[in-house]
């Protein structure tokens, strides 16, 4: 992934001030979101303690399905490869993590260290 960091950095203009309640609520929004998914922006082997944490969630929750006679849920069959897989991760930086912190440094340049942190734990 080729990011323009640049570009995200560059001072805060007028124009990246919210222009209604709608959008300042959004922003908030983005920013919960990124706090939830913070551990995408630490150190890889911080990182990778986090994702062995959510594999074994999702596979005790397919574990769970399978004993109800469900369908097992993408990700959470523990006989495939599971979210600490290489390509689910890179999946997951590739179209979730990185587009999201990247867009919002654009908007909001202070937040520049977490789009680098994460560009580093890719």
């Amino acid at each position: 992934i080729s990011l323009d960091l640049a570009r995200a950095q560059q001072e805060p203009s007028p124009d990246k001030v919210p222009i209604d309640e709608a959008e300042r609520l959004l922003s908030l929004q983005v920013a919960l979101k990124i706090s939830d998914l913070g551990s995408s922006a630490e150190t890889f082997e911080v990182n990778r303690r986090w994702v062995a944490a959510l594999q074994d969630e999702f596979f005790a929750q397919g574990d769970q399905e399978k004993a109800a006679g469900l369908p097992v849920s993408a990700l959470m069959d523990r006989d495939k490869p599971g979210a600490a897989s290489v390509a689910s991760q890179l999946g997951w930086y590739s179209f979730v993590a990185i587009p999201l912190f990247y867009n919002f440094t654009r908007v909001f340049p202070q937040a520049e260290p977490l789009m680098s942190s994460a560009m580093a734990t890719y």
